[in-house]
């Protein structure tokens, strides 16, 4: 049995299928099998399962010509604004992987199929030159890469809007917090008690549990009750996987919500900054004391953009 304090860490990746493929192994700890092109095999075999969850935390943005803004109006999470600056009749789009490859979206954009293109040339294939301008029967295309979004966005749109930053957190806690967290309306992934087996070695064949925000004050007495049940509830669990074979999926059932789980959101900042208001700040009640630690440790990612 291992004990650990909850954590929020930033994840930052350039490649959006990269990003797929460390989103989606965090969800059945696999990551130790990422390689510099694993993401390629992973991100296809996602497609192919048409398991377009994990693809909603990759995301594009596009600077589009000759394509009528009604064209883009029905598809959520897709963001569109004019270069009113630079070029009136250019648009900027801002898509997630998950339209580009789920048919249902497709059928009914053909232009989808052009910033697929143009993205697997880029992130997939490796060819650079994917970035230059591309005309076809349906629009003209060029691909903004992530690390020059906001400089675009700040010299090409007067009110460029958070709506197109987007940024990915991967928290570290205990399963209650985690059920908080997985309430807001994201693109969200989470560590799977359904087929993480923690009797294996790559577990250290342990149970790893999060101490409550408070911990360090609790009295030793108390302390002794709280990590005498986590040790009971492991050895439970222990038990039914390796003496009485249950699947990890159904000795789950005796873990308890210190359980210590792993969530990655990706959103943009004007849902990160309604997270912060509820969860940090206590707009709508007082936050739950572990919830508002995870979330104050996110916050400090995202200072420079709600403070300035």
């Amino acid at each position: 049995m291992k004990l650990v304090q909850s954590n929020a860490e930033l994840i930052q990746e350039a490649n959006p299928y990269k990003l797929v493929e460390l989103v989606g192994r965090t969800c059945y700890k696999s990551e130790d099998k990422i390689t510099d092109d694993s993401y390629i095999k992973f991100v296809q075999g996602l497609i192919a399962k048409e398991h377009y969850a994990m693809l909603e935390h990759g995301r594009l943005t596009f600077r589009i010509k000759d394509i009528e803004p009604y064209l883009l109006v029905g598809v959520p999470g897709v963001h569109v604004a004019r270069d009113i600056v630079r070029d009136y009749h250019s648009l900027v789009v801002s898509v997630s992987l998950s339209h580009l490859y789920n048919e249902k979206w497709t059928t009914l954009r053909p232009w989808f199929d052009q910033m697929r293109r143009i993205s697997e040339d880029v992130y997939l294939d490796g060819d650079i030159s994917a970035n230059s301008t591309h005309d076809t029967e349906v629009g003209t295309f060029s691909l903004i890469p992530g690390e020059e979004l906001d400089k675009y966005l700040l010299e090409h749109i007067l009110a460029p809007g958070d709506v197109f930053k987007y940024k990915t957190i991967k928290f570290t806690c205990d399963r209650g917090v985690s059920h908080e967290l997985v309430r807001h309306r994201c693109a969200v992934a989470q560590s799977s008690t359904r087929y993480c087996n923690y009797s294996k070695d790559k577990f250290g064949s342990e149970i790893t549990f999060v101490e409550p925000c408070d911990y360090e004050f609790w009295a030793q007495e108390d302390k002794q009750h709280f990590e005498k049940f986590l040790k009971s509830c492991e050895d439970e669990y222990m038990y039914m996987v390796k003496e009485r074979a249950f699947t990890p999926q159904q000795a789950r059932a005796v873990l308890p919500n210190a359980l210590q789980t792993e969530v990655i959101l990706t959103m943009n900042l004007d849902q990160w900054e309604h997270l912060f208001n509820l969860r940090l700040f206590g707009e709508t009640g007082a936050p739950h004391p572990d919830m508002k630690r995870v979330a104050k440790l996110a916050y400090q990612y995202f200072r420079e953009d709600f403070e300035n």
